[in-house]
């Protein structure tokens, strides 16, 4: 059982009783063809990376980025200081790469301090763990080095060979349960690089908090009176409890259905749903002070 199927098993095990969370099947079918018309296009409609890095540049500037993506929020979703978010933080790596371009790329003492400088000035949350993640890269840096070769040389092989790598090597990656940033690293390697074409399709969703947003407003899944009025009334949730594991349970596994009746791949539904939650949706998104998504 390779590493996204471990994460289907155990999202079906959190819904086999689930007290909280529910997935709605016949408002999920009824939205499907909508989807599938949406996901058409999707992929034509992102950022790509910086022009001036050759692939393997690429693969450790998205591994940065990736051990970092996580809460940006301190206890309300408007409570950021300088607005902090993911389009923030890739500006500061991308002013991180230019400063320290003197010391010849990414894995450098030097990148680490510049890059976790401008993270502490704009006071992201989670700023201790954030660091500790940058570091444990550099900390790897030779099988870092290996790593970003062999993606680079072999990059229509089976990402779920690489995705047991990652969270064999890296702490930091391998603590959550759903994988959500480790998949979406090389989720994200496919969208700008075309990486993993053949196997993509064997990830799962990336589980974060604004997913299920868009998936509770569209009606496919449903909370309990409970779970309503704590996500309503902008109560955290804690990490690794029972709510907050089946909301990203549900998310996982009412995704998968829509992939199989629509005949698209997580990564392209990922992006299309992550898409729709920058939208006008009233629901608020659920708050966990997490370092997985």
């Amino acid at each position: 059982m390779n590493p996204s199927e471990k994460v289907l098993e155990i999202s079906k095990e959190f819904m086999e009783d689930s007290r909280y969370v529910k997935i709605n099947e016949k408002v999920l079918d009824k939205n499907c063809n909508v989807l599938k018309k949406q996901t058409i296009t999707i992929l034509d409609n992102i950022s790509k990376y910086p022009d001036t890095l050759n692939d393997y540049q690429c693969v450790l500037y998205e591994l940065f980025a990736s051990s970092i993506n996580y809460c940006y929020w301190y206890g309300r979703c408007n409570i950021r200081p300088s607005w902090g978010g993911a389009s923030l933080m890739y500006k500061l790596l991308d002013e991180a790469v230019i400063e320290t371009s003197k010391w010849n790329g990414f894995l450098t003492k030097n990148f680490i301090e510049t890059f976790s400088k401008k993270l502490m000035i704009y006071r992201f949350p989670l700023i201790e763990e954030r660091i500790n993640h940058l570091e444990e890269i550099y900390d790897n840096k030779n099988w870092v080095w290996l790593f970003s070769k062999e993606l680079c040389e072999d990059r229509d092989g089976d990402v779920q060979k690489y995705l047991s790598k990652l969270i064999e090597q890296f702490s930091g990656f391998a603590q959550d349960i759903f994988l959500k940033r480790a998949q979406l690293f090389f989720m994200q390697l496919n969208r700008n690089l075309g990486f993993f074409q053949d196997s993509i399709n064997t990830l799962t969703i990336a589980a974060d908090y604004q997913l299920p947003k868009v998936l509770r407003n569209m009606g496919i899944i449903e909370y309990n009176q409970q779970l309503f009025k704590i996500i309503d009334n902008e109560i955290p949730i804690p990490k690794h409890s029972r709510m907050e594991c089946e909301i990203r349970s549900a998310t996982i596994l009412s995704c998968d259905m829509i992939c199989k009746k629509i005949d698209c791949n997580s990564n392209e539904l990922d992006l299309l749903l992550w898409l729709k939650g920058q939208e006008v949706i009233k629901e608020p998104f659920h708050l966990t002070l997490t370092t997985d998504y």
